[in-house]
């Protein structure tokens, strides 16, 4: 199956929940989503002032995240394309977006900062800070109560994701110490077990 019609390199793509649907990232600064079975085109999504570096599709397959390098995010509806929400990081980045597991909240990164923002309204929650270099990865634990964040500063560091649990909810759980070839670019949780990967 080939999917035509970015303008530009795509940098991303991921299925949707229920494998029914792809949602596609590119240089051309658009995200498109498309039959997974057909290839046909079902939405563009325009107006981001750069790459489009991530693109994820919510839980429950009802809207898509997309964030651009520049650290500009929105919040679609997977069904009509509508936008539904937009937000500002300030700094580029974008690595690594998903939304949390209830779909309630989503998760960017901006430089070597993290957000955690309502997926209703993109409205900022929190900024787990720690990093210093570029976060170059970041995910939601499987129970939505964790977030782990991946560092060209060679760590990875696991935080609180609930907003509400501390006075500043940025609060920094563990660390790996540097690894021997610098940053890491990728993690992953286990579904299985309080385990995290990472290479």
């Amino acid at each position: 199956m080939t999917f035509t019609g970015h303008a530009d390199d795509v940098l991303t793509a991921r299925f949707s929940p229920d494998g029914s649907r792809v949602v596609t990232g590119s240089a051309d600064r658009t995200a498109r989503i498309w039959n997974a079975a057909t290839g046909e085109l079902l939405a563009v999504l325009a107006g981001h002032r750069s790459n489009v570096v991530s693109a994820i599709f919510s839980p429950k397959g009802d809207r898509v995240l997309t964030v651009s390098w520049q650290g500009d995010g929105r919040i679609w509806d997977a069904g009509t394309g509508h936008l539904l929400a937009a937000f500002d990081n300030g700094e580029p980045g974008g690595f690594g977006s998903s939304f949390s597991p209830d779909g309630r909240v989503v998760l960017t990164t901006a430089g070597p900062g993290a957000q955690l923002r309502a997926a209703e309204s993109g409205r900022l929650l929190a900024q787990p800070r720690g990093h210093s270099e570029w976060i170059h990865d970041a995910a939601f634990s499987p129970d939505g109560e964790r977030i782990v964040t991946a560092s060209y500063d060679g760590t990875v560091r696991l935080w609180n994701a609930d907003p509400a649990a501390h006075a500043n909810p940025a609060v920094l759980l563990a660390a790996v110490d540097q690894y021997e070839n610098g940053g890491v670019d990728h993690l992953e949780f286990s579904r299985r077990r309080p385990a995290t990967a990472v290479r």
